[in-house]
């Protein structure tokens, strides 16, 4: 029982409150947990015990952790990712996953690294990329389960999951120049932009104390709170939404790997994490991205875990949107070659033809009347050559068609871009609608012209074409040859389409240039006579 009048020491001061077990007494006690044995006064005074040799089961004795012995705790590095940097009294030493790390040791990642930190009670922190770490307090209660921990971070950001306190002496502190955030039993995000003067803390649930400046903030989770160097913290804020699920790509398919950021109301970049499960404890690629633009992924084809948060003007960072990402990019496909892209042709009989990657092997091809390929044409990959021709002609309007690559491995790649075509019926010939003679000129006009056809109109002095007396590309369904002299002529035109699409000649035709009839003419000077007379 406690002494009359005085009030409990865990109002006093700190403690660890211990139950007693069968067979306890106050100096077994004390040489187990103090780090004098002989304050087992003190344990008595502060507790009231009358009998300090029989104790009774279940009694709780209040211990002030002043008293309580501290032993040095050990942390490990239980995974690193890309470059890592160990520093150790003042030199730096090569680790390896595992290792023991020790007070005053100091962690650096460079980009792209990432360094996975366990503690003596399970507390894990993930130290992201460019970032800088001091262990600057590791300690453990023996005997008690409470462990007593303090991280500086001079540079980068921090992921933290913290277990629950075991009693009050346990602590879990991240300290930044501008602030420090006491944590226990959460799950946290600090982070301190390039120069040291601003802090942000981001709780995801739990509760954090963040103290600068004698003045304290509780964080809860789904908020956080940025505090600048010289300024108590701010009130706490709603941390922005994650990205919208519907607006993030499930695969790439397309070298260079280019992910695009989705638009987000209140973001002005955003960070992007890939990792091999969705514990994020061991990051393979993690930067941040400006609004509007792609990150640039340099990753093997296979399969992560995707995660990405807003981060806002002042460097808070909101909450995640996890999904699972696909790479299949390898082998790269061909470059299509022809038909082109939204090409329009004639031949019901088209030339499918494409690029030779180094590694290929052999193609994989597709052609379908929808883009979506739901009941292709014709899909295969048995191709070992750079082009394909249908087995059958092909019926007037619209196709489209894709092409893979297989290395030599026998790999299939993703498939390439899907390109459109049409196929049209060819003009149909021109047919002459008059033919004129006005002196020395010869004139041929033919049928109405489609919208942005020209005419090549050819006359020639035999059926073969072999001697061209004239030929003209115009813009008008008329051709006009002067000086064609009285005779049998052939005749041939050629539409030439607005997409350049250039048709076969039209049939020849046979032409006659009749003779002028001269007898009027010279009855012209009898009639001035007669006039005259």
């Amino acid at each position: 029982m406690f002494l009359s009048g005085q009030l409990p020491a865990s109002a006093q001061e700190g403690v660890w409150r211990y139950s007693v077990r069968p067979g306890d007494n106050i100096w077994d006690l004390s040489r187990r947990y103090l780090t004098d044995w002989r304050n087992w006064t003190v344990i008595q005074e502060l507790n009231g015990i009358d009998e300090p040799r029989r104790i009774p089961p279940g009694t709780r004795l209040d211990i002030p952790l002043r008293l309580l012995r501290l032993d040095p705790a050990l942390a490990t590095l239980a995974d690193v990712s890309g470059p890592f940097t160990l520093v150790r009294d003042g030199a730096e030493h090569a680790v390896a996953p595992g290792a023991e790390l020790r007070l005053g040791d100091r962690l650096i990642t460079g980009g792209d690294g990432s360094a996975l930190v366990r503690f003596a009670d399970r507390s894990t922190v993930v130290l992201g990329s460019d970032s800088e770490l001091v262990l600057d307090r590791l300690g453990q209660y023996r005997g008690t389960g409470m462990v007593d921990t303090r991280l500086r971070l001079e540079r980068g950001r921090l992921e933290t999951a913290v277990q629950p306190a075991v009693g009050s002496g346990s602590h879990f502190e991240v300290w930044t120049p501008p602030a420090v955030s006491s944590v226990r039993g959460t799950d946290l995000r600090v982070g301190l932009d390039e120069v040291g003067a601003r802090s942000a803390t981001e709780v995801l649930n739990g509760t954090v104390e963040v103290a600068a400046l004698a003045t304290a903030r509780r964080v809860l989770g789904g908020f956080g709170t940025v505090t600048r160097q010289g300024e108590p913290p701010p009130p706490p804020r709603p941390l922005l939404e994650p990205p919208a699920a519907a607006d993030l790509p499930l695969s790439l398919e397309r070298l260079p790997l280019r992910l695009p950021m989705p638009p987000l109301v209140g973001a002005e970049r955003f960070r992007l994490a890939l990792a091999e499960d969705a514990s994020f404890q061991r990051l393979l690629f993690d930067e941040v991205v400006a609004a509007g633009s792609a990150a640039r992924l340099d990753l093997p084809d296979g399969s992560y875990v995707a995660r990405m948060r807003g981060i806002e003007a002042d460097g808070l960072e909101g909450r995640d949107q996890v999904w699972q990402l696909e790479i299949f990019a390898r082998p790269e496909p061909p470059t299509p070659l022809a038909p082109q892209r939204d090409g329009r042709l004639r031949d019901p009989l088209p030339q499918f033809g494409w690029s030779e990657p180094l590694d290929a092997r052999g193609y994989r091809f597709a052609l379908a009347t929808d883009p979506d390929f739901t009941a292709p044409l014709v899909e295969t990959d048995t191709l070992t050559s750079p082009g394909f021709t249908p087995a059958a002609q092909l019926p007037l309007g619209t196709y489209y068609w894709r092409v893979g690559t297989i290395d030599a491995d026998g790999r299939r790649g993703p498939w390439g871009d899907v390109l459109r075509f049409e196929i049209l019926a060819p003009p149909a010939e021109p047919t002459i609608d008059e033919t004129q003679r006005d002196g020395g000129r010869f004139t041929i006009r033919l049928a109405a012209l489609e919208p942005g056809q020209r005419v090549r109109f050819q006359i020639a002095s035999d059926a073969a074409f072999d001697d061209i007396l004239s030929d003209q590309t115009v813009d008008e369904p008329e051709l006009v040859v002067p000086g064609l002299l009285p005779d049998d002529y052939w005749f041939r035109a050629q539409i030439i389409e607005a997409d350049g699409y250039v048709a076969d000649f039209s049939t020849p035709q046979r032409i006659t240039v009749p003779p002028v009839s001269w007898w009027p003419y010279l009855l012209i000077p009898f009639a001035l006579l007669i006039i005259l007379l």
